[in-house]
């Protein structure tokens, strides 16, 4: 990717020096819009291509067209915002390209090619977002091949029965595979495309939709951390982007891996208690309140632990979202939660839930020595493995 960089940094000077182009003469360039001139090898069968707008709450489509005699159509726009959009025909076959106001893009067209079913010439961008495309349909066929064989009857009863597990696991691989290509590589429109490609895609309803994105997003939060930080520089306005690069912002102050800043709240007999007093131990801050159910069931799975490993430097800190003081004492009381608890007694209105993003209970923090954050959300057997990691055993 480096000599790619050079050889572009070389190319520039040159224009620069050889045709002294006005700024006025390359802002009306920049003006004209991007290009998109397609061609099918074979276009038996296909008549309409559309060009769809693709993001969180669907695709859309922005522009639609016919193909001439010789297989040929041509899109043109004068949007300057940068998007991920599909060139759609056939029903069901969507080719990704990504446009901006400057984009001039070739691309030919092999749909009885399933191997490489398309290429492109004329854009950095989109010749990665190939890439990518064909790393997804080589990751995708162990998962095409069990869902063909189970539509058509060719596969075992005694496996039937496990169908959604195996099925599962195939997308758990899937998913790690194009993560580890895409944090391997150089910041592109592919490896983000890629990157938005792995969310569960949206329902009809939209308040669902987000929060299945926003649980996706908690569950890989390392690997969005990560892309956001070298991708929002060049590609920060992309819509979809945009949506993940806010999750990333928001989650920032609970990030793995970045010390958590300090809070004084008081606890049942008003004397304040800091985070910092916890320095030199591990501590597990818990969000939860009397009445969260949830909360209270995984408070066995957190005594546990502290039972555990309470000897060995391991503390928690109970942070309530309650508005009741007597509930509260009495639900820790009832659950035999003998460790520290703070609480402002406002709820959802806390200012401790608003200086952490705190937007769903129960929600936990682990925080090392040094004030650091090494683990988020650890509940059951996932808080027992980070601590058996942690000390040793």
């Amino acid at each position: 990717m480096k000599k790619y960089i050079i050889a572009a940094t070389l190319i520039l000077n040159f224009a620069i020096v050889a045709c002294s182009s006005s700024s006025e003469e390359a802002a009306a360039q920049k003006k004209k819009g991007y290009e998109l001139k397609g061609r099918f090898k074979t276009f038996k069968n296909i008549n309409k291509i559309e060009l769809t707008e693709v993001s969180f709450e669907g695709v859309k489509t922005i522009d639609s067209t016919q193909i001439d005699e010789k297989g040929e159509f041509n899109f043109k726009g004068t949007g300057s915002t940068p998007r991920f959009y599909l060139i759609r025909y056939s029903n069901s076959t969507n080719i990704p390209v990504y446009l901006d106001s400057t984009t001039h893009l070739e691309i030919v067209i092999e749909p009885e090619n399933r191997e490489i079913p398309f290429t492109v010439k004329g854009d950095k961008n989109n010749e990665e977002l190939q890439y990518y495309f064909l790393r997804n349909n080589e990751s995708y066929k162990s998962i095409s091949e069990m869902s063909q064989k189970f539509r058509s009857g060719q596969m075992p009863d005694s496996l039937k029965g496990s169908m959604e597990t195996t099925m599962q696991a195939l997308f758990d691989e899937r998913a790690k595979k194009l993560q580890k290509l895409v944090a391997d590589r150089e910041p592109s429109a592919g490896a983000l495309f890629c990157a938005l490609y792995l969310i569960p895609p949206p329902g009809q309803d939209q308040q669902q939709s987000m929060q299945i994105l926003e649980s996706y997003l908690k569950e890989f939060e390392v690997f969005y951390v990560d892309l956001d930080k070298k991708h929002f520089e060049r590609f920060g306005k992309e819509p979809s982007f945009a949506r993940i690069h806010k999750f990333v912002k928001a989650q920032s102050s609970t990030a793995i891996g970045t010390e958590m800043e300090n809070f004084t709240l008081n606890n049942p007999d008003g004397k304040p208690i800091s985070l910092k007093d916890f320095r030199g131990k591990y501590v597990l801050v818990d969000f939860w309140a009397s009445w969260c159910r949830p909360c209270r069931m995984e408070n066995p799975n957190v005594l546990k632990a502290y039972a555990k490993y309470h000897s060995k430097g391991f503390e928690v800190l109970g942070v309530s979202l309650d508005t009741d003081k007597a509930k509260w004492v009495a639900a820790i009381k009832a659950d035999g939660l003998d460790w520290a608890h703070v609480c402002e007694m406002k709820a959802w209105d806390a200012d401790i839930a608003r200086k952490f993003n705190v937007s769903s209970i129960p929600f936990s923090v682990l925080v090392d020595k040094n004030g650091k954050i090494v683990g988020k959300n650890l509940r059951g057997e996932a808080l027992d493995e980070k601590l058996k990691e942690v000390f040793g055993e």
